[in-house]
């Protein structure tokens, strides 16, 4: 059987990322690393990052949507096999990062709260109508 894989011609939107200078090891274990130049590559919602050496071969793509990393200037990183210590951005703007999953969820429950409230004032004004 032959499968045709045809192209549709649309592009996917690249979805915005953050550019960091860094320098990493793969020696997560030994107290003696070898570091390497690199840059780190990383989504809004630090779902998808990528370490890149200065070559830009790909040394460790880490993606998980479950336990997002969300990455800084001038901190420490601990990826499945990459050991990263982030320097200066180089480009994407800091400002959209989504921000850390725990002020996300508090602002959707402060949302909820705030509807049932809305919800019961104009329930109970519904029901004294009749």
């Amino acid at each position: 059987a032959v499968v045709s894989t045809q192209s549709t011609g649309q592009k996917k939107a690249k979805e915005p990322q953050l550019v960091f200078e860094c320098v990493y090891s793969k020696d997560k274990r030994k107290k003696k690393k070898k570091w390497l130049d690199g840059t780190i590559i990383t989504n809004l919602d630090g779902t998808n990052i990528t370490v890149r050496s200065e070559e830009k071969w790909k040394v460790e793509n880490y993606k998980n949507l479950k336990k997002p990393k969300f990455i800084k200037t001038n901190e420490s990183v601990e990826l499945n096999w990459t050991l990263v210590e982030i320097g200066e951005q180089i480009s994407g703007e800091q400002s959209e990062t989504t921000k850390h999953k725990e002020e996300d969820e508090e602002e959707v429950e402060e949302k909820e709260e705030r509807n049932e409230l809305i919800f019961k004032e104009i329930g109970e004004e519904y029901l004294d109508e009749d």
